[in-house]
Protein backbone atom coordinates (compact mmCIF):
# COMPACT_ATOMS: atom_id res chain seq x y z
CA UNK A 1 0.00 0.00 0.00
CA UNK A 2 1.75 3.35 -1.01
CA UNK A 3 2.26 5.90 1.98
CA UNK A 4 0.36 8.85 1.27
CA UNK A 5 2.90 11.86 0.66
CA UNK A 6 2.90 14.07 3.75
CA UNK A 7 2.35 18.38 3.91
CA UNK A 8 3.46 20.55 5.32
CA UNK A 9 2.62 24.13 7.09
CA UNK A 10 5.03 26.48 8.24
CA UNK A 11 4.04 27.85 11.94
CA UNK A 12 8.00 29.60 12.38
CA UNK A 13 10.49 29.64 15.57
CA UNK A 14 8.68 30.84 17.84
CA UNK A 15 5.35 32.52 18.80
CA UNK A 16 4.49 35.53 16.37
CA UNK A 17 5.16 38.56 18.74
CA UNK A 18 8.14 36.85 19.98
CA UNK A 19 11.34 38.11 18.83
CA UNK A 20 13.37 34.74 17.51
CA UNK A 21 16.95 34.32 17.89
CA UNK A 22 18.55 36.02 14.63
CA UNK A 23 21.30 34.46 12.31
CA UNK A 24 23.92 36.78 13.36
CA UNK A 25 23.55 36.19 16.92
CA UNK A 26 26.30 34.45 18.95
CA UNK A 27 25.36 30.92 18.91
CA UNK A 28 22.58 31.22 16.79
CA UNK A 29 22.30 27.24 15.70
CA UNK A 30 21.95 26.34 19.22
CA UNK A 31 19.29 28.75 20.44
CA UNK A 32 17.06 28.62 17.46
CA UNK A 33 16.67 25.00 17.73
CA UNK A 34 16.42 25.35 21.62
CA UNK A 35 13.32 27.82 20.66
CA UNK A 36 11.42 25.64 17.90
CA UNK A 37 11.76 22.92 20.36
CA UNK A 38 9.82 24.62 23.20
CA UNK A 39 7.80 26.16 20.82
CA UNK A 40 6.59 22.70 19.21
CA UNK A 41 5.94 21.50 22.81
CA UNK A 42 4.08 24.47 23.43
CA UNK A 43 1.99 23.82 20.17
CA UNK A 44 1.37 19.91 20.97
CA UNK A 45 -0.06 21.33 24.29
CA UNK A 46 -2.31 23.71 23.15
CA UNK A 47 -3.38 21.97 19.97
CA UNK A 48 -3.76 18.44 20.81
CA UNK A 49 -4.07 16.34 17.21
CA UNK A 50 -7.40 14.92 17.18
CA UNK A 51 -8.31 11.27 16.93
CA UNK A 52 -8.06 9.83 13.26
CA UNK A 53 -6.18 12.76 12.23
CA UNK A 54 -2.66 12.15 10.88
CA UNK A 55 -0.20 14.76 11.85
CA UNK A 56 1.93 15.97 13.93
CA UNK A 57 4.68 19.28 15.19
CA UNK A 58 8.07 18.84 14.49
CA UNK A 59 11.12 20.88 13.72
CA UNK A 60 12.47 21.16 10.05
CA UNK A 61 15.80 22.95 8.94
CA UNK A 62 16.40 25.36 6.12
CA UNK A 63 18.93 26.54 3.67
CA UNK A 64 19.74 30.58 4.34
CA UNK A 65 22.58 32.33 3.11
CA UNK A 66 24.17 32.76 6.27
CA UNK A 67 23.20 29.62 8.35
CA UNK A 68 20.57 26.86 8.79
CA UNK A 69 17.32 27.76 10.50
CA UNK A 70 14.82 25.96 11.68
CA UNK A 71 11.12 26.20 12.05
CA UNK A 72 7.95 24.45 13.66
CA UNK A 73 5.87 23.22 10.75
CA UNK A 74 2.49 21.01 11.08
CA UNK A 75 3.41 17.93 9.07
CA UNK A 76 -0.20 15.71 8.05
CA UNK A 77 -1.19 13.39 5.42
CA UNK A 78 -2.93 15.98 3.32
CA UNK A 79 -6.43 14.75 4.25
CA UNK A 80 -9.33 17.70 4.36
CA UNK A 81 -9.16 16.75 8.11
CA UNK A 82 -5.81 16.94 8.81
CA UNK A 83 -5.50 20.44 6.66
CA UNK A 84 -8.45 21.85 8.59
CA UNK A 85 -6.59 20.88 11.56
CA UNK A 86 -3.16 22.58 10.33
CA UNK A 87 -4.92 25.90 9.13
CA UNK A 88 -6.43 25.86 12.63
CA UNK A 89 -3.15 26.14 14.17
CA UNK A 90 -2.27 28.63 12.04
CA UNK A 91 -4.93 31.17 12.58
CA UNK A 92 -5.35 30.79 16.40
CA UNK A 93 -1.08 30.48 16.93
CA UNK A 94 -0.22 31.97 20.16
CA UNK A 95 1.19 35.37 20.36
CA UNK A 96 3.45 34.75 23.03
CA UNK A 97 5.29 32.16 25.62
CA UNK A 98 3.28 30.43 27.92
CA UNK A 99 4.15 30.29 31.37
CA UNK A 100 5.47 26.72 30.47
CA UNK A 101 7.07 27.93 27.62
CA UNK A 102 8.92 30.18 29.40
CA UNK A 103 9.89 28.31 32.18
CA UNK A 104 11.36 25.60 29.82
CA UNK A 105 13.11 28.51 28.08
CA UNK A 106 14.98 28.96 31.77
CA UNK A 107 15.33 25.01 31.66
CA UNK A 108 17.20 24.65 28.34
CA UNK A 109 19.48 27.38 29.24
CA UNK A 110 19.97 26.51 32.68
CA UNK A 111 20.68 22.62 31.76
CA UNK A 112 23.25 23.60 28.53
CA UNK A 113 24.96 25.26 31.67
CA UNK A 114 25.38 22.80 34.12
CA UNK A 115 26.98 20.41 31.38
CA UNK A 116 29.28 22.94 30.08
CA UNK A 117 30.45 23.39 33.71
CA UNK A 118 30.70 19.25 33.90
CA UNK A 119 32.27 19.08 30.66
CA UNK A 120 35.04 21.41 32.01
CA UNK A 121 35.50 19.60 35.29
CA UNK A 122 33.97 22.65 37.55
CA UNK A 123 31.40 20.52 39.08
CA UNK A 124 30.22 16.77 39.27
CA UNK A 125 27.54 14.52 37.68
CA UNK A 126 26.33 14.64 41.36
CA UNK A 127 26.15 18.55 41.77
CA UNK A 128 23.89 18.80 39.09
CA UNK A 129 20.54 19.38 40.44
CA UNK A 130 17.90 16.45 39.87
CA UNK A 131 15.56 18.53 37.39
CA UNK A 132 18.58 19.38 34.89
CA UNK A 133 19.62 15.05 34.73
CA UNK A 134 16.80 14.57 32.04
CA UNK A 135 16.91 15.45 28.31
CA UNK A 136 13.69 16.92 28.48
CA UNK A 137 12.12 19.43 30.55
CA UNK A 138 9.46 17.36 33.10
CA UNK A 139 6.00 17.79 31.82
CA UNK A 140 4.46 18.25 35.28
CA UNK A 141 3.30 21.97 36.41
CA UNK A 142 5.17 22.13 39.41
CA UNK A 143 8.12 23.05 37.38
CA UNK A 144 6.92 25.95 35.61
CA UNK A 145 6.68 27.58 39.48
CA UNK A 146 10.49 25.78 40.22
CA UNK A 147 11.87 27.38 36.78
CA UNK A 148 10.58 30.74 37.66
CA UNK A 149 12.74 31.56 40.60
CA UNK A 150 15.78 31.78 38.20
CA UNK A 151 17.99 31.26 40.49
CA UNK A 152 20.77 31.77 38.65
CA UNK A 153 19.46 35.47 38.98
CA UNK A 154 18.37 35.27 42.26
CA UNK A 155 21.84 33.93 43.74
CA UNK A 156 23.61 37.09 41.62
CA UNK A 157 21.43 39.71 42.65
CA UNK A 158 21.76 40.65 46.43
CA UNK A 159 18.86 43.28 46.72
CA UNK A 160 16.47 40.22 45.71
CA UNK A 161 18.13 37.30 47.37
CA UNK A 162 18.66 36.51 51.38
CA UNK A 163 20.87 33.94 52.36
CA UNK A 164 21.54 32.32 55.33
CA UNK A 165 24.37 30.20 56.02
CA UNK A 166 21.62 27.67 58.24
CA UNK A 167 22.49 24.22 56.70
CA UNK A 168 20.38 20.74 56.94
CA UNK A 169 21.74 17.46 56.26
CA UNK A 170 19.87 15.57 53.87
CA UNK A 171 20.44 11.91 51.54
CA UNK A 172 21.49 14.44 48.75
CA UNK A 173 23.99 16.02 51.10
CA UNK A 174 24.13 19.14 52.97
CA UNK A 175 21.72 22.19 51.91
CA UNK A 176 21.50 25.46 52.37
CA UNK A 177 18.79 28.04 51.74
CA UNK A 178 18.32 31.00 49.77
CA UNK A 179 15.09 33.31 49.95
CA UNK A 180 14.41 35.74 47.17
CA UNK A 181 11.16 37.78 46.29
CA UNK A 182 9.20 37.38 43.42
CA UNK A 183 7.59 40.44 41.55
CA UNK A 184 4.69 40.46 43.62
CA UNK A 185 6.36 40.18 46.81
CA UNK A 186 5.87 36.50 47.79
CA UNK A 187 8.61 34.58 49.17
CA UNK A 188 10.26 32.19 46.89
CA UNK A 189 12.43 29.45 48.84
CA UNK A 190 14.97 27.91 47.21
CA UNK A 191 17.63 25.16 48.44
CA UNK A 192 21.33 25.23 47.17
CA UNK A 193 24.43 23.17 47.74
CA UNK A 194 25.70 23.61 51.17
CA UNK A 195 29.40 23.68 49.84
CA UNK A 196 28.92 24.88 45.76
CA UNK A 197 25.91 27.53 46.32
CA UNK A 198 24.55 25.64 42.91
CA UNK A 199 20.99 26.04 42.65
CA UNK A 200 19.40 22.43 43.59
CA UNK A 201 15.41 22.83 44.00
CA UNK A 202 12.81 25.01 44.67
CA UNK A 203 10.88 24.61 47.51
CA UNK A 204 7.95 27.16 47.15
CA UNK A 205 5.43 27.00 44.24
CA UNK A 206 2.62 29.69 43.02
CA UNK A 207 -1.04 28.76 43.56
CA UNK A 208 -3.56 31.39 41.29
CA UNK A 209 -6.66 31.72 43.14
CA UNK A 210 -5.99 29.21 45.94
CA UNK A 211 -8.82 28.31 48.13
CA UNK A 212 -6.55 29.12 51.24
CA UNK A 213 -4.96 32.15 51.07
CA UNK A 214 -2.08 32.21 52.97
CA UNK A 215 -0.75 35.21 55.39
CA UNK A 216 2.39 36.35 54.51
CA UNK A 217 4.27 34.13 56.74
CA UNK A 218 3.07 31.48 55.16
CA UNK A 219 4.51 29.02 51.96
CA UNK A 220 2.92 26.83 49.54
CA UNK A 221 5.63 23.82 49.62
CA UNK A 222 6.57 21.10 46.74
CA UNK A 223 7.18 18.08 48.56
CA UNK A 224 6.61 15.54 45.65
CA UNK A 225 8.59 13.82 43.05
CA UNK A 226 12.67 15.06 44.30
CA UNK A 227 11.46 17.59 46.78
CA UNK A 228 9.96 14.30 49.38
CA UNK A 229 13.35 13.25 50.80
CA UNK A 230 13.67 17.15 51.71
CA UNK A 231 10.50 17.23 53.68
CA UNK A 232 11.66 15.63 56.94
CA UNK A 233 15.38 17.56 57.18
CA UNK A 234 13.35 20.75 56.82
CA UNK A 235 11.07 20.79 59.31
CA UNK A 236 13.61 19.23 61.76
CA UNK A 237 15.28 22.85 61.34
CA UNK A 238 12.54 24.07 63.56
CA UNK A 239 12.55 26.32 60.39
CA UNK A 240 9.27 25.66 59.55
CA UNK A 241 6.01 24.22 60.69
CA UNK A 242 3.42 22.11 59.24
CA UNK A 243 -0.17 23.71 59.55
CA UNK A 244 -1.82 20.90 57.99
CA UNK A 245 -3.38 22.66 55.41
CA UNK A 246 -3.26 21.34 52.31
CA UNK A 247 -3.69 22.96 48.49
CA UNK A 248 -4.30 21.29 45.05
CA UNK A 249 -1.52 22.08 42.49
CA UNK A 250 -1.84 20.11 39.25
CA UNK A 251 -1.96 16.57 39.92
CA UNK A 252 -0.12 17.78 43.49
CA UNK A 253 -0.85 18.61 46.65
CA UNK A 254 1.10 21.45 47.99
CA UNK A 255 1.74 21.88 51.60
CA UNK A 256 1.05 25.02 53.69
CA UNK A 257 4.09 25.60 55.78
CA UNK A 258 4.13 28.71 58.54
CA UNK A 259 7.50 30.33 58.60
CA UNK A 260 8.67 30.15 62.47
CA UNK A 261 10.25 33.05 64.39
CA UNK A 262 13.61 31.25 63.52
CA UNK A 263 13.26 31.85 59.91
CA UNK A 264 12.52 35.40 60.02
CA UNK A 265 15.13 36.13 62.04
CA UNK A 266 17.60 34.29 59.76
CA UNK A 267 16.46 36.10 56.80
CA UNK A 268 16.02 39.08 58.29
CA UNK A 269 12.29 39.17 57.44
CA UNK A 270 11.11 40.02 60.92
CA UNK A 271 8.29 42.61 59.03
CA UNK A 272 6.46 39.32 58.37
CA UNK A 273 5.69 37.96 61.59
CA UNK A 274 2.27 38.06 62.23
CA UNK A 275 1.38 40.46 65.88
CA UNK A 276 0.64 38.26 68.62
Amino acid sequence: MTQPTMQQLVVGPVPSDETPTQTTDTDFARLNERECRVFQRMLGRLFPVPAGITARFTVKSFPHDFATYREVVVMHDGSKAAWDFALHVEANCPLRWDDQAQAELVWFGEAQRFTSLVRAGAIGDADVPPMYRWSLPPSSLSVVDMLKLRPDQALSNPQRALDSALEFDTSYGPLRLVVSRDDDGDLDVLAVRGRSGLPFAALTVTIRQPRYVIPTDEIFVSTWADNAPLRGPLLATSLFFDTGRREAFGTEVAEVWRLTPRFLTAFNLQDLRRAA
